[in-house]
């Protein structure tokens, strides 16, 4: 798959299908081809699909191990940029859904429509005890001995073997970011889908409720019996459908409001 050269990284991405092109942002300690592995065939049947690694992830190459979610945001609407792509429907996935918020707030316009799956961008207090296991100083090399070869083997290339680096970094951010506030999400007048699993443990109504609150076109779909990644096991052909359906909603109804303004 192609690498791209933006600035001081070396950005790797996959791209499958054809058709109107779909941005996939995935979470936390992954990679585009791990989060959407699955997901990505499936969208690829009617889409032109982009799924890069973020930085300080899997295969994309950066001088720095240091990053939080807000510069992966502008590294993503720079990728876009590169691409020649004004306006894109973006679709992430955990921290991919974060970061695809803080795009959204960034540079609305940019963003055709909105998908994030697990997450309705607010820091949420059961998330910091989960990562933390993970923490160099915890000793997750003997707890956590799969996790931590499968870390250092998926994200060899980005950090040259310094997996700890990441999961600073990954810490740091998530006791940060998101940090929205009500005038960021107000700006996310785009068509907005949140799709989770009716347990995952990281999106709460609270946060649902606000979300409908601010965001004029916002709406949710719950999986049953799903947790917090439901495009990844066996509801992963019904969480594509349900993304494809929504995009072609909203593609069909910007043509209609294009044929029904007045012309100049």
């Amino acid at each position: 798959m192609p690498d791209l050269v933006l600035g001081d990284l070396e950005l790797h991405y996959e791209a499958c299908g054809q058709g109107e092109p779909v941005l996939l942002l995935h979470g936390s300690f992954s990679t585009a081809r791990h989060a959407f592995g699955v997901l990505m065939p499936l969208l690829a049947q009617s889409r032109l699909v982009l799924a890069p690694d973020f930085r300080g992830h899997g295969r994309t190459r950066c001088p720095s191990p240091a990053w939080d979610v807000p510069m992966l945001a502008r590294d993503m609407l720079d990728f876009l940029s590169a691409l020649g792509l004004a306006s894109c429907p973006v679709v992430g996935h955990s921290m991919g859904g974060d970061c695809a918020m803080i795009m959204a707030a960034l540079a609305p316009s940019r963003i055709a429509s909105l998908v994030s799956i697990g997450t309705a961008g607010s820091r949420n207090p059961g998330l910091m005890p989960y990562l933390e296991k993970f923490a160099p100083q915890s000793a997750p090399e003997k707890r956590f001995p799969r996790f931590i070869r499968a870390l250092k083997e998926r994200h060899a290339e980005a950090h040259g073997g310094n997996w700890q680096a990441l999961v600073r970094a990954t810490l740091q951010t998530c006791m940060r970011y998101p940090d929205f506030e009500d005038r960021d999400l107000a700006r996310m007048a785009m068509p907005f889908l949140l799709l989770h699993g009716e347990s995952d443990p990281f999106v709460s109504e609270g946060e649902v409720e606000r979300l409908a609150r601010l965001c004029p076109r916002f709406r949710r779909v719950r999986l049953a019996g799903q947790g917090h990644s439901p495009h990844q096991g066996a509801k992963a052909e019904e969480t594509a459908g349900i993304i494809l359906r929504f995009l072609a909603e909203q593609a069909e109804t910007g043509k209609l409001s294009a044929r029904s303004a007045p012309s100049a």
